[in-house]
């Protein structure tokens, strides 16, 4: 049975956008236990919205490669698909999750570095720290591994129980964008554990007409959805993917993946 008092909040996004072929380090934490009974892993997502496949090239690791047995390597993203990556996927084709990770460092040990990658023009990359905390916590639970997007740690309560993870809570940092200017969110959340809630904020004197659209991580389920923003206001859209017309994404992704995207574009700034 399942021991779990609490869920810890934990999310740091490391958004890259490259716009020439570029060069990223990306620090990540692979596999890491912290304080309060807390594992901490990296998930990375890589979007492509053109019309191609693209790649990102992981072209080094700097850390405890030698441990890990690091090797480069090329990951497509598929024309409009948005793939998830744990880190411990970008360390080695041969890693399934963390109980490899585990094995390689030692049970109880932490693996943390930075991946070097080389981004085709065209794909944006964010990345996100979750965690996943419980009262009953072992070494041992926290040396098995749980999808890249659900963080947090596997149970002996059944095959694959999955205590998962908290967050990734995604802020926008930035200015206000300029009417009808796309903004772009890579990281929306399909499981049905988890609640999505998409905030609009209208800074403007008029009324915004707001088209939101999302798509699942394949790109080929794509649902929109028209909203009115009041002037200089706020309004919000809740638990999005629990009903329609998004709840067809969260239906197309099933358990395969959680990984969905959104477009929003708005009449007045947003």
């Amino acid at each position: 049975m399942r021991s779990l008092l609490h869920l810890i909040l934990g999310a740091a996004l490391l958004p890259v956008y490259a716009a020439h072929a570029e060069r990223v380090v990306l620090p990540v934490a692979i596999f890491a236990a912290g304080a309060n009974q807390s594992l901490w892993a990296t998930e990375i997502r890589a979007t492509n919205r053109t019309s191609g496949d693209l790649m990102l090239h992981v072209v080094d690791f700097v850390g405890v490669s030698a441990i890990l047995s690091f090797a480069p390597g090329d990951h497509v993203v598929p024309a409009g698909q948005t793939r998830s990556f744990g880190a411990y996927n970008l360390v080695s084709p041969a890693l399934s999750g963390c109980s490899d990770l585990a094995c390689g460092v030692g049970v109880g040990n932490n693996a943390f570095g930075a991946f070097v990658i080389d981004l085709d023009p065209g794909v944006s990359m964010e990345a996100a720290i979750l965690t996943g905390s419980g009262a009953v916590f072992s070494v041992i639970d926290s040396a098995a591994a749980c999808k890249a997007w659900e963080g947090g740690y596997l149970t002996f309560s059944g095959p694959d129980t999955c205590v998962q993870g908290a967050g990734p809570l995604l802020e926008n940092t930035g200015d206000f964008r300029p009417p009808t200017t796309p903004i772009v969110l890579s990281w929306l959340h399909t499981q049905p554990s988890r609640r999505t809630n998409v905030t609009f904020y209208n800074p403007d004197p008029e009324p915004a007409s707001v088209t939101l659209t999302v798509t699942s991580a394949d790109g080929v389920s794509s649902e929109n959805r028209s909203i009115t923003v009041p002037a200089h206001s706020v309004s919000q859209l809740n638990d999005i993917f629990s009903s329609p017309p998004f709840d067809a994404v969260r239906s197309h992704n099933g358990t395969a993946t959680a990984a969905a995207s959104a477009s929003i574009v708005s009449t007045t700034r947003l």
